[in-house]
């Protein structure tokens, strides 16, 4: 008599056991609702949108090539875009879904329309599908109703407005006053550059240092240094008194000064190894260098 209570209660124990395992949004069935901004009032060229929202249990997903895709749906409706966003609540799937249809139905006095369901299609198998509900709307006529068609006059086509383009052509100047603002501040750096690092003119300045308070040979012969070093700069290897004519040729504006730069060496050649009669620098030769010097350096500035 005793087993008959038992069995009853561990039935009783293994539906309660069963129940509580269950997922409460797994025996959830998929929704669709429909959402819309109004019903009525509707012209033909009008567009309206509509956003589905689909929600799916756990385990289910949306087949995503069964959503609307741009084209004509019947004779008057078509689609003109849709997009879609995916978000996830737990297990489920919360899919909303905007299309946009374009109606072009002419009516002549008000009529009711309908846009017809949209056919959804989940992932997996078997397949199974969903369906959205059909939307009546309201449709009203463009020409009032008290107007024949014979009577209609269509309008000539409006002329394109004019581009504005003052304030674009305001851009662009502005976009090219800061670009030559650009390249001339760059040019000028580059130019100033190009000035403090020209040999002839830092030997220049170097000379004037030199040879201004001193009348000494060595002074004489380190001012030949400075104009040694410029003409192997400018050369690009060290200048020999040989070379003045490939150096003339690779540098025409030192040409009119070849017989100075001859000269130069000739007495660069006394400086360095006639030191026996060497005592107080002449102070002609002197300015003979810093002539030399201010040449040189007007002829490096006209080859720029």
């Amino acid at each position: 008599m005793r087993r008959a209570p038992l069995r009853a209660a561990g039935g009783l124990l293994l539906v309660l056991l069963g129940g509580c395992s269950s997922s409460p949004d797994s025996a959830k069935p998929p929704s669709v609702t429909l959402n819309a901004p109004r019903d009525y009032g509707y012209v033909m060229g009008d567009i309206i949108d509509q956003t589905l929202r689909v929600v799916l249990p756990g385990g289910q997903s949306l087949d995503t090539t069964s959503l609307p895709q741009p084209g004509g749906v019947n004779e008057w409706l078509s689609v003109r875009g849709s997009r879609w966003d995916l978000r996830r609540d737990g297990p489920r799937e919360i899919w909303e879904i905007h299309v946009a249809y374009q109606v072009f139905k002419g009516v002549r006095e008000p009529e009711q329309a309908v846009i017809p369901p949209l056919t959804l299609r989940l992932a997996g198998s078997p397949a199974q599908e969903l369906h959205s509900p059909a939307w009546p709307f309201t449709l009203v006529p463009v020409i009032p109703p008290e107007i024949k068609d014979e009577q209609v006059e269509l309008r000539e086509p409006l002329p394109a407005e004019p581009a504005e383009t003052a304030s674009v052509m305001k851009r662009w100047l502005l976009w090219l006053a800061g670009t030559a603002c650009v390249i001339g501040l760059f040019g000028l750096r580059q130019f100033l550059r190009n000035r403090r690092a020209r040999p002839f003119a830092v030997a220049c300045r170097q000379l004037k240092a030199t040879l201004s308070h001193h009348h000494e040979s060595d002074e004489l012969r380190a001012a030949a240094r400075l104009l040694h070093r410029a003409f192997d700069q400018t050369f690009g290897e060290t200048l020999f008194a040989g070379q003045i004519d490939r150096y003339c040729t690779a540098h025409p504006a030192f040409a009119p000064l070849k017989e100075r730069l001859v000269g130069f060496f000739t007495l660069s050649q006394r400086l360095f190894f006639d030191l026996g009669g060497l005592g107080e620098a002449d102070p002609a030769t002197r300015d003979w260098l810093m002539d030399l010097g201010r040449r040189c350096a007007a002829a490096e500035r006209k080859a720029l």
